[in-house]
């Protein structure tokens, strides 16, 4: 349920089940969907010229998992097992990779959430 509290429209928490210390790729392209969810009810119910500033959070978080998953945790055919740290600064060639494999990951999240509600509406 998504239920209106103070300055935001609407606030979605995933809570881990148990005491969870890692995630499955299957489930963290779950929580992506999730946070892609509330853009996409906009869209479909106000459509896509009314959409609101209200998933920012949503985005941002799911942008940060999605650069994790490449960067970090080597969840990317295109950019491979190799850890993207703080530190290192990849090459530009290898950050226009990295970009173009967030913005794959994040664009199939977001098409998985549309057909869901689409499907379910």
């Amino acid at each position: 349920t998504i239920m209106p509290r103070g300055q935001a429209l609407g606030m979605v928490m995933q809570l881990p089940s148990g005491d969870q210390t890692s995630m499955s790729r299957k489930q963290m392209l779950a929580k992506l969907d999730v946070c892609m969810g509330g853009r996409v009810a906009e869209e479909l119910i106000f459509g896509e010229d009314a959409v609101t500033s209200g998933a920012s959070s949503d985005i941002q978080q799911a942008t940060r998992l999605a650069r994790n998953m490449v960067m970090q945790w080597g969840m990317s055919d295109e950019v491979g097992v190799v850890f993207h740290g703080n530190r290192d600064s990849p090459s530009p060639e290898v950050q226009a990779t990295i970009d173009r494999e967030v913005q794959k990951i994040l664009t199939s999240s977001y098409a998985r959430a549309r057909k869901l509600l689409e499907t379910n509406r």
